[in-house]
């Protein structure tokens, strides 16, 4: 669950749909044991429904990675 704060943030106001199903299919991804470390590769995000770059990149994960403190470490291929 993300937090009240989070959820009641202008910043968080300001996402469009899709960066904010991504940001909860990527939250989703935290058990309370992992640390955090939760990744969207595109095994990952097909299960949920993310077929293409294009989808994914039209979420805006620029802004979910400077907003949220995301750290991209890879990419996905056009």
């Amino acid at each position: 669950m993300l937090p009240y704060e989070t959820l009641t943030s202008g910043t968080y106001v300001s996402l469009s749909e899709k960066a904010v199903k991504c940001l909860v299919d990527i939250s989703a991804q935290f058990h309370g044991s992992n640390n955090g470390d939760l990744s969207c590769t595109p095994r990952e995000m097909n299960k949920l429904g993310w077929n293409s770059y294009r989808q994914f990149d039209a979420a805006k994960i620029n802004d979910l990675i400077k907003v949220f403190y995301c750290i991209n470490t890879a990419r996905w291929e056009k």
